[in-house]
């Protein structure tokens, strides 16, 4: 009989009936369950597969800690300690009980007992990592203000050296010395486990010298500074660090600082910070190793708690060594986490919302502080005011940042009307739903019958394959108008719901992305997309006589904009378009871990495809000309102190400034023979679209015939991000291409001004030239913030959340300098 028939039969013979439950399941189930009686006069006597199971590990680790909690001395392994009573403990290791026999059990194997035995063994010297994700940086070559610009405000993590240049810290937190110092004192320590426990340092220290865990214990000890006092004078928070509006709260703020010690392979698991605060951490001995996911990207290999705001227990979350040896093997490269060792004296700074995973690679002493800034304070509100428990706390801490910064008390109040929002609508859907039957509101909403089977029906009308299941169909579930995604094609509803005098906006978008998408196909080529290929357009009502949707497509009806036409009338017809899938995601999702070289690429490709776009000679009728461009401009004007009075963005000391600002008799508003262009009308980082070099269709990052890649070729063949094209024209209109800049700048640039000036530059400065002629000497700058403030959709709510410390300026030609003004660019 073969070895491993051997074993599979030992296996069946020795755990009878449990046979059919995985190892895995058997420990964490059942085997977990038993005391130490049981695991040494009841198990062992079972089988040679029970006596195997019950000699593992983390069961007598336990039992230790179930029984002791931290107050144990540990002996050679953990079965040692448990069942030696704590009055005999000893610290030298020659005095430790000793099993007097050993019993070797041939022909069994466990992937699972295996696997635990490997990570508990590994070495991890060799482990640390730099594909130069993260950007160093020595923070004496940095001012506080290009602190704030190029790492705090746009959320991008750094890593410093310097900041540890004359601490103490660095002389006096060797272990030799913490022991001497503070041996006697009772430390927290974080556990994969549900109880809270302390341990003395000199008892841990001693642990952690012998321990061979896959998940070792880790001193993570938010009190260190009331229980000893003098070992906050041996750091210093960098000035960069200081501001903490959190400091408002007095003695009840959440806690803030810790410090942090621990072996090789301990560290933290998958984890946002809380409340929204950024972090500092400075290493003062030994190595880490981080990983980064961006906010929006939940880690592989997490299960979130319920409110989906990246709050979990750490019991969901697989310790660091199981997660780099069992999870991130299987990842794609691009699907990777940014990553960085962080060694002996640098410091790392972590920006709000950032999921991160720390695995120590020998023995480490930290030092971390959390803090709520001008940059992230948006963060905390919403993050308190989101949680049911914290409500108490957000309206203390909202109370006293009005108090002392009042600069603040418009953006608490745009967080206290969203709370109320939210609040109202879970509300009425409560309601709704007790009332009615749970339904697919969220679908259908705004529509007057079943968007899936009308989805059926189009299709099939347009000779296209018909969705059976709607598990096939793909729901993005922040478009504006309703979308579908099927088989590489975009289905898109728009509703017909009227919204005043004239054409329902639904129509008119639905007028505007027929038209448009017809116009630019002969901008799309081979080598480069422009934007989506256009499949069918039409319309869809259902007939309740003969009880089925009657579709009349394109070709069968003309449709026109206008009052002579009743189409656009009928509230129980909608519309669509129907155009080829872009592949890939939006840049939103990605920006954040993409390369310079990818940022740069994407300006380049938005440069010349927007200057297309603006150049485009089939301009549809239905966007008129310039009386409909001054029309729209002027009632942006009219309505701008009462849009930004109801957005709730902008303090109202920036909105008394606002006419004064624009001018009784601007140019903008007065012109009448400016030469027009066609205008995306919206482009932000939802309507760009890439994909992932390695991700695209048909993609092999191998070499071909022999031939080899440098490895920077290598890299970009595996992380480059190639632009697919531009989607949703719905708000295309004919005007100044210097409004379609707005949302460019504050969405896609993110307010980088040096990323504004190489799209210009690339762009072509002929055209900037020539739309500031004949301005009455108006800035480039002053033109640009003009648009801004008569954007519709709200474009300071996006400057603020991409440059959050720009809330502090409080003079309009203040924030256009800092936003618009390119003189200091180089």
């Amino acid at each position: 009989m073969a070895e491993t028939d051997a074993g599979l039969l030992m296996r069946k013979n020795g755990l009878g009936d449990l046979s059919v439950l995985s190892d895995q399941l058997i420990l964490a189930t059942i085997f977990s369950q038993l005391d130490k009686r049981d695991l040494i006069k009841s198990i062992p006597f079972v089988s040679k597969v029970f006596y195997i199971f019950g000699n593992e590990e983390f069961l007598w680790k336990n039992l230790t800690l179930n029984e002791f909690g931290g107050d144990f001395i540990f002996q050679s392994n953990w079965k040692v300690t448990a069942l030696t009573p704590r009055h005999l403990q000893k610290y030298d290791a020659k005095e430790h009980f000793q099993p007097k026999k050993t019993i070797q059990i041939q022909g069994f194997s466990s992937n699972e007992l295996y696997y635990r035995w490997y990570l508990s063994h590994l070495n991890l010297n060799n482990f640390q990592v730099d594909f130069g994700h993260i950007e160093r940086k020595n923070i004496k070559e940095l001012t506080f203000n290009q602190f704030v610009e190029e790492y705090d405000g746009p959320a991008k993590i750094v890593m410093l050296k310097g900041v540890t240049d004359g601490w103490l810290a660095k002389e006096n937190w060797t272990r030799e010395k913490i022991v001497e110092r503070y041996g006697h004192v009772q430390w927290k320590i974080s556990h994969k486990g549900n109880q809270k426990m302390t341990m003395n340092l000199k008892d841990y220290l001693h642990y952690s010298s012998l321990q061979n865990d896959e998940a070792p214990l880790y001193v993570f000890d938010s009190d260190f500074g009331e229980k000893v006092p003098e070992m906050l004078k041996d750091y210093k928070v960098h000035d960069f660090f200081k501001e903490d509006y959190y400091e408002l709260l007095g003695e009840s703020r959440p806690k803030s600082r810790w410090i942090v010690l621990g072996p090789q392979r301990s560290g933290s698991p998958w984890h946002t910070d809380p409340d929204g605060t950024s972090a500092w951490n400075s290493l003062i001995k030994g190595r880490k190793r981080w990983a980064f996911y961006p906010p929006h990207i939940v880690p592989p290999g997490l299960t979130l708690h319920p409110n989906g705001r990246g709050l979990y227990t750490d019991l969901d979350a697989p310790f660091p060594v199981e997660w780099f040896y069992s999870i991130y093997p299987t990842l794609l490269p691009h699907q990777r986490p940014m990553e960085v060792t962080q060694e002996e004296g640098e410091t790392i700074y972590v920006p709000r919302g950032w999921w991160h995973i720390v695995v120590n690679l020998e023995d480490t002493i930290a030092v971390t502080q959390n803090f709520v800034n001008q940059c992230n304070v948006r963060d905390t509100l919403e993050e308190l005011s989101e949680s049911k428990k914290r409500t108490k706390d957000f309206e203390v801490f909202s109370t006293l940042l009005k108090e002392n910064h009042p600069e603040y008390t418009r953006l608490v109040q745009a967080v206290e009307l969203e709370k109320k929002e939210r609040d109202d609508a879970k509300k009425k859907r409560k309601e709704k739903e007790e009332k009615e039957g749970k339904a697919e509101e969220s679908v259908n909403k705004g529509y007057p019958f079943d968007l899936w089977l009308a989805l059926q029906k189009v299709c099939a009308h347009h000779s296209l394959e018909v969705p059976q299941e709607k598990y096939e169909v793909s729901v993005p579930p922040d478009s504006t108008n309703r979308v579908f995604l099927y088989n590489d094609t975009v289905f898109k509803f728009f509703s017909n719901k009227p919204t005043g005098p004239g054409a329902p906006r639904g129509f008119r978008s639905f007028e505007r992305e027929k038209n448009i998408l017809k116009a630019l196909q002969i901008c799309n080529d081979e080598e480069e997309t422009l934007c989506p290929e256009l499949i069918g357009t039409g319309r869809v009502r259902f007939d309740s006589s003969s009880n089925n949707f009657v579709i009349e497509s394109e070709e069968k009806k003309e449709l026109k904009e206008g009052k002579e036409g009743s189409e656009w009338k009928e509230e129980s017809t909608i519309y669509y378009v129907i155009s080829s899938q872009l592949e890939g995601e939006a840049v939103r999702d990605v920006f954040a871990v993409l390369t310079d070289e990818n940022v740069g690429e994407v300006v380049d490709y938005l440069a010349q495809s927007i200057r297309k776009i603006h150049e485009c000679k089939q301009i549809p009728a239905l966007l008129g000309g310039q009386k409909e461009w001054k029309d729209f401009l002027t009632k942006q004007n009219d309505n701008m102190i009462e849009n930004h009075t109801k957005w709730t963005t902008v303090n109202l000391q920036l909105i008394d400034q606002m006419k004064d600002y624009i001018g009784e008799r601007n140019v903008l508003l007065e012109e009448s023979n400016r030469k027009l262009y066609l205008l995306h009308g919206d482009l932000n980082d939802e309507n760009l679209i890439g994909v992932y070099s390695a991700e695209k269709e048909g993609a092999d990052v191998k070499p071909q015939n022999g031939t080899t890649y440098s490895p920077e070729e290598y890299l970009k063949k595996l992380f480059g991000w190639e632009t697919s094209g531009i989607i949703d024209f719905g708000d295309a209109l004919l005007g100044d291409p210097i409004f379609d800049l707005v949302a460019l700048h504050v969405s896609v640039f993110r307010c980088d001004k040096r990323l504004l000036k190489r799209f210009l530059d690339k762009y072509g400065s002929d055209r900037w030239t020539e739309l500031k002629q004949g301005r009455d000497g108006l800035s480039f700058a002053k033109i640009a913030m003009c648009y801004t403030l008569w954007h519709p959709c709200d474009a300071l709510k996006t400057v603020y959340l991409k440059k959050p410390h720009f809330m502090k300026l409080m003079k309009l030609e203040e924030l256009e300098r800092a936003l618009w003004d390119l003189s200091d660019v180089l």
